[in-house]
């Protein structure tokens, strides 16, 4: 196995599951697990090139990943994007996606990638631009400004985006839909006056409906759920800290060993997630309902450290914990039944792994490097 760096993405392709961390993505057979293939970052950049961005999904075989030069301890340049077939493995085009010299503060340390269509939307410091998935001929550029500030990207998924924007007298937030193109459409600021509190950062956890994740920039410790209405205003807030919703514990962003996977799922109007799961404690299991921003129900499984929802089963939520896969009733919090894992050296730290559903079970994957753990297990 090539050598292990953070964690970027994963997917769950055909038979395979394909893993991307900053120096590798890989392929492995998920039946077997035999490593299928392998690809590194292009060597067209100064120093270690390593990968800083991946796309959410894979689309028509294809995922495009950013890649930068290292600065240090796995910090990168995000400059460069790539795209790679997945089922041959093999490298395509790659291509320059942001001048250092253009940065709000040089190059940032990350990208956002999303493929639509035959383009590629990429979200680089305070610009929007699309590649031909064809060649990664870029095809059109916009600068995220609001007045005479400057706006750099947050968040972005499924044809939206948030921003967050750098002066005084600016709104903290813009979140705004995007077009097909590239184009902005639907655009709404937010600051605390329309929020209710002041935000210091933000990340979608799920675009229909449109919920953000915040973080209170005048109080420690404190984060809400906003939902919000199609037109980006706030409906409802779900307010928690870091001793009841698990909201913040998944780590940084990308290039600093944090895969984009949150301790939510959203099935419908109802929101699934935990409070903290402390090592060597259990903890709970708790549903909002998405129309009102109450909550539904909360629940537990006997002595079990539940780390998150993992998928939705006919009425059922997945949820991955010590002890091995438990489903939970959607309808009452229920436990509907617990299929056991066996411990080893990875159970005692679960929540530094992510998780990825397929066969009817879930694939384990290791946020980062570690020399005594297992990378990659099943469950279920």
């Amino acid at each position: 196995m090539p050598a292990w760096g953070n964690l970027l993405h994963a997917w769950a392709y055909r038979d395979s599951l394909i893993v991307a961390t900053d120096g590798y993505v890989i392929s492995y057979s998920r039946a077997s697990g035999a490593q299928q293939w392998a690809v590194e970052p292009p060597t067209d950049v100064a120093g270690v090139p390593l990968f800083c961005g991946a796309t959410p999904t894979v689309v028509g075989g294809r995922i495009a990943l950013a890649y930068g030069s290292e600065t240090h301890d796995r910090f990168v340049d995000c400059t460069h994007a790539a795209v790679v077939d997945v089922d041959t493995g093999k490298l395509g085009w790659h291509t320059a996606i942001g001048d250092p010299r253009e940065g709000i503060n040089g190059a940032p340390n990350e990208a956002y990638l999303d493929i639509h269509g035959d383009l590629l939307h990429v979200g680089w410091d305070d610009f929007l631009s699309t590649h031909r998935m064809s060649d990664g001929v870029q095809q059109s550029k916009i600068a995220l400004r609001h007045d005479t500030g400057r706006c750099s990207v947050l968040s972005m998924t499924s044809l939206h985006l948030v921003a967050r924007c750098l002066g005084p007298g600016l709104p903290d937030l813009s979140i705004a839909s995007v077009s097909a193109t590239g184009r902005l459409t639907t655009v709404k600021d937010h600051a605390k006056a329309t929020a209710g509190l002041a935000i210091m950062a933000g990340r979608l956890v799920s675009t229909s409906p449109p919920i953000l994740w915040v973080l209170d920039n005048e109080t420690a410790g404190v984060a809400d759920y906003l939902v919000l209405s199609p037109t980006f205003e706030v409906a409802h807030r779900i307010t928690g800290t870091g001793s009841d919703l698990a909201m913040t514990s998944l780590g940084p962003p990308n290039t600093e060993g944090g895969i984009r996977q949150f301790r939510t799922l959203v099935v419908d109007q109802t929101l699934v997630t935990v409070t903290v799961p402390y090592p060597g404690g259990p903890n709970r299991v708790v549903a909002y309902d998405l129309a009102t921003g109450q909550r539904r129900w909360e629940s537990h499984a006997e002595n079990a450290r539940i780390v998150m929802p993992v998928a939705v089963e006919g009425s059922t939520v997945v949820m991955a914990a010590d002890v091995g896969l438990i489903r939970f009733s959607l309808t009452d919090g229920s436990v509907a039944s617990i299929i056991p894992s066996p411990p080893h050296d990875g159970t005692s730290v679960l929540e530094d792994y992510r998780f990825v559903w397929a066969d009817g079970r879930a694939y384990a994957i290791h946020n980062g490097h570690s020399t005594f753990l297992p990378l990659i297990y099943t469950m279920g």
